[in-house]
């Protein structure tokens, strides 16, 4: 990538966390403080980043947490990939037309995952077996979509009940931002005032790109990546590699 753009590039930013006991993952956390602090986000408060899995940051003034909550879109977008060959439910649209499956809701959060203290992390394929069951089940597909948009929604409303304190504001930003459904049922069933990223007058599609460059700036200047309650690293250590063009 280097000798194409030209450009010295800083990649690997996990290495040196998982060498010290880390998990690698979440990254987003000190990037998300900085649009908390910059922000003047009422605190306790989250930042939630919905994307394939569901990441939380939260900010007390004290501590700095980050973990994976649990399935984000990755589900909802597997299922329409492979039955309408779209890439996305827009808005929600279809799954609005459902009826959650308790049944199936139940049996998904009794997953052991969402009993895990942070921190901790996944990856999109996490749930497969649980998806699987759902997917192949004689619900339909809105009802399908429906239940794995309420997955969504009380797996973070379970991650903030593990907090030191509920926070008092929730920002939301990735793809899931845009699912108008899943953001009206979130806001209607946690106890916290939610706002989109885009309200905060930032760029909710960049915020991932501006993550990286981020950190490569902190790498850089040789500043911590990733913390103790973020990804259970030993203390808050750096990371990347540079690699320069030749």
């Amino acid at each position: 990538m280097c000798n194409l753009t030209k450009t010295n590039v800083i990649y690997n930013f996990r290495k040196k966390d998982i060498l010290n006991n880390g998990q690698g993952a979440p990254l987003a956390p000190i990037y998300h403080l900085t649009i908390m602090k910059e922000k003047n986000i009422k605190t306790p408060c989250c930042v939630i980043n919905i994307g394939g899995v569901s990441n939380l940051t939260y900010w007390d003034k004290n501590k700095l947490i980050g973990f994976d909550c649990g399935p984000g879109n990755g589900l909802m977008d597997m299922l329409v990939q492979e039955k309408l060959k779209i890439n996305f439910d827009k808005f929600g649209n279809i799954a609005s037309k459902g009826n959650i499956s308790k049944y199936h809701l139940d049996n998904f959060m009794n997953n052991r995952y969402f009993k895990l203290k942070y921190p901790k992390s996944l990856d999109r394929k996490s749930f497969q077996k649980e998806y699987d069951i759902v997917k192949n089940s004689d619900l339909s597909l809105p009802d399908k979509l429906a239940t794995f948009t309420q997955i969504t929604i009380e797996s973070i409303k379970k991650s903030l009940l593990l907090l030191p304190k509920y926070p008092t504001n929730v920002v939301i930003c990735g793809g899931g931002q845009y699912n108008r459904y899943l953001i009206r049922k979130l806001s209607s069933e946690l106890m916290s005032v939610v706002q989109i990223i885009d309200e905060l007058k930032l760029k909710g599609d960049l915020i991932e790109a501006e993550l990286i460059a981020f950190l490569a700036g902190r790498s850089l200047n040789n500043l911590p990546l990733t913390f103790p309650l973020t990804t259970g690293v030993k203390k808050p250590i750096s990371g990347g590699e540079l690699y320069c063009i030749k």
